[in-house]
């Protein structure tokens, strides 16, 4: 962390995406637009602190040093390890995505395809992605995904993004292919419009 002082007021910024949780980085990613947003979200003071700043210069001293926050390339990058460890339990990361149950497959496809329609979504859907397939491991319970999302909540502030950026980013991606493939099944079971018509004129002959 670095430290830093701006109108007697001492905190700390981040030096790299290796010093931000998965919650700090999907707050990042949605301030992106507005510097002085990132930089209330990476001091943790208020905005307004920054607005009435004395110091006129403060973006230009302290842009270079945070400046990598617009830049995620570093975590598209990072290799996919064999574990993680989340509140004290090793997780071993498997090669192909394995569901403990299809109820937990589901759920996070139906997250996925919500995040889909909404910007910046589907990074929120990383510690949900992440408490949806390690939820057993760690509990040694049955899922129960309102426990679950309460756990991705912990997760969020515990994990670091660089930790949980290629797992997380993993499973998404697996379960984007599912439900890709699951829709060109449904398409494939729909009637075709020459079916569809075949159909409603049978019926008005059987009328």
């Amino acid at each position: 962390m670095i430290p830093f002082k701006a109108d007697e007021i001492k905190f700390q910024l981040p030096s790299g995406w290796h010093e931000v949780s998965v919650g700090k980085y999907v707050e990042i990613l949605k301030a992106s637009h507005d510097f002085v947003d990132v930089l209330s979200v990476m001091s943790g003071l208020d905005k307004d602190i920054w607005l009435q700043s004395k110091q006129n210069d403060v973006d230009i001293k302290i842009f270079p040093l945070i400046k990598w926050a617009w830049n995620t390339d570093e975590l598209k990058k990072l290799p996919l390890p064999k574990e993680i460890k989340i509140k004290g339990v090793v997780c071993k990361v498997p090669k192909d995505l394995g569901f403990k149950s299809f109820g937990q497959k589901v759920l996070l496809s139906n997250e996925i395809k919500e995040g889909l329609e909404k910007p910046f979504h589907i990074d929120s859907c990383m510690s949900y992605a992440l408490a949806v397939y390690f939820y057993n491991d760690i509990t040694g319970l049955k899922y129960d995904d309102e426990k679950a999302r309460e756990f991705a909540k912990e997760i969020e502030k515990d994990i670091l993004i660089t930790d949980a950026y290629p797992i997380a980013d993993f499973f998404l991606q697996k379960s984007i292919e599912y439900l890709h493939s699951t829709m060109i099944v449904l398409s494939q079971q729909l009637p075709t419009k020459s079916s569809a018509q075949e159909l409603k004129s049978l019926k008005s002959t059987e009328s």
